[in-house]
């Protein structure tokens, strides 16, 4: 995935503001959450953490929030770890011999791992606050579209009473044209092939995220 390192990324893309922290002296009295820029200065999740997180940190407890224009004491950051798939199932759509395609329905059953990070100003690890656990199995769906490959056959028409009374205007003896279309796919090869791509998207983990937050 475009984001994810081996194992494990911090996200630290952007600040409550942007810009870099520049001062040297310390604000004691101020803090900072460090999020992706999924999370843009102005969505609904940046007031929920100021409003909660300090309530279950004691470090940042009646403590200001900034952004570029200090050097806090403690910051907040986001730990995603890359899923893990731990199955994968699939099913097709479009059964009809007579359609050209056929949709596939591929399912993805992962883990992964969030937490919420309170560093200090020399960046150490004080606290560790768990948003997603590797306990639970999230599932994502992606739907691809195959051309089936055409079968052409042909099947001599039975020569009985009644079919030629029924096919008066035809002649009963010429063989008739029968197109019959197969997969070009073997699904579970599909799957082999493809495991990096039916993983979830950054944005499908970070809906999960906010998902957790916005319960809180």
């Amino acid at each position: 995935m475009k984001f994810f390192i081996p194992f494990l990324i911090f996200f630290i893309t952007s600040d409550i503001t942007p810009g870099a922290q520049t001062l040297a002296h310390i604000d004691t009295n101020k803090y900072s959450i460090r999020l992706p820029d999924y999370w843009r200065a102005g969505n609904r999740i940046w007031s929920i953490l100021t409003e909660k997180l300090p309530m279950i940190c004691e470090e940042i407890k009646d403590k200001e929030l900034c952004g570029d224009d200090c050097n806090p004491r403690y910051t907040i950051e986001l730990e995603v770890y890359e899923p893990l798939a731990t199955n994968y199932d699939y099913y097709c759509t479009n059964l009809a011999s007579n359609s050209p395609f056929r949709d596939w329905v591929f399912l993805t059953y992962y883990n992964f791992q969030s937490s919420f990070l309170l560093l200090n100003e020399k960046r150490e690890l004080i606290t560790r606050f768990i948003l997603v656990d590797t306990t639970e199995t999230w599932m994502v769906r992606k739907k691809e579209s195959f051309q089936l490959q055409p079968e052409i056959t042909y099947s001599a028409s039975r020569v009985i009473l009644s079919t030629y009374t029924l096919n008066r205007a035809q002649n009963p003896m010429s063989p008739r044209l029968l197109v019959r279309y197969r997969d070009t796919i073997n699904p579970a090869e599909y799957v082999d092939k493809n495991r990096q791509t039916l993983l979830p998207s950054d944005a499908e983990l970070f809906a999960i995220i906010e998902k957790k937050i916005r319960a809180w």
